[in-house]
């Protein structure tokens, strides 16, 4: 079963535990969503930890990193890798549309979130070493910077602060702890996932196009 199989065994799953929580009762939802990466599965290029501050304070900035790197004529191997799993890890998070994901350390979605964010960043860490982006990379670093200070999240830490990512280890949520931690906090959670529905048969295309597209 291909990627794209699992994910939508998952949603499945998600949906299942949907109607458990419905016909039953939810007290409260796992806090715990480990992202421990086992040892056999760190593999391919490292991508630095991100901090709660920086992962909060790039999140605006993704179309214009992601704009910038689609202009790199001849793209290298490891900003390649970056791409490929920035835009599946997306993916995987619903692209941050749910409240609290990149937010709430509590979101069964927030350590999804750092993957996503912490690839954003190592995309624009790259381009920051590539002739003909350069320029363009440390103005964005700037202004980075500076909305990271009006922030005044600089400094920010949570529990996945200090986790490196590997760009062929896909992190995904929990769904049956997303759909609890919905239940909790929000009432219009009936809203929310029609929204992830909606959203996860978009997933289903661009996750499959994505594997399928030819690395140029």
């Amino acid at each position: 079963m291909n990627s794209v199989g699992r994910w939508m065994r998952s949603w499945l799953q998600m949906l299942a535990a949907l109607l458990a929580i419905a016909l039953g009762s939810s007290s409260g939802f796992a806090l715990a969503h480990d992202i421990a990466i086992p040892k056999d599965k760190a593999k391919g290029f490292e991508i630095a930890a991100i901090d709660h501050g920086a992962m909060i304070a790039i999140a605006p900035f993704r179309d214009r990193i992601l704009d910038l790197a689609r202009q790199i004529p001849d793209r290298n191997e490891h900003l390649k890798a970056l791409l490929l799993y920035n835009e599946i890890q997306s993916a995987n998070c619903l692209w941050e549309l749910l409240p609290g994901s990149l937010t709430d350390e509590a979101s069964p979605m927030n350590a999804c979130a750092h993957a996503d964010m912490a690839s954003l960043k190592a995309i624009l860490d790259e381009l920051a070493t590539i002739d003909g982006a350069r320029k363009a990379a440390l103005g964005l670093v700037g202004e980075l910077d500076q909305h990271m200070v009006l922030l005044g999240s600089s400094y920010t830490r949570c529990e996945f602060s200090d986790t490196v990512f590997y760009t062929e280890y896909q992190i995904n949520p929990n769904w049956r702890d997303v759909i609890l931690y919905l239940l909790n906090v929000t009432p219009n959670t009936l809203m929310w996932i029609v929204i992830a529905s909606i959203a996860v048969l978009t997933l289903g295309i661009s996750k499959s196009k994505a594997q399928r597209r030819p690395q140029v």
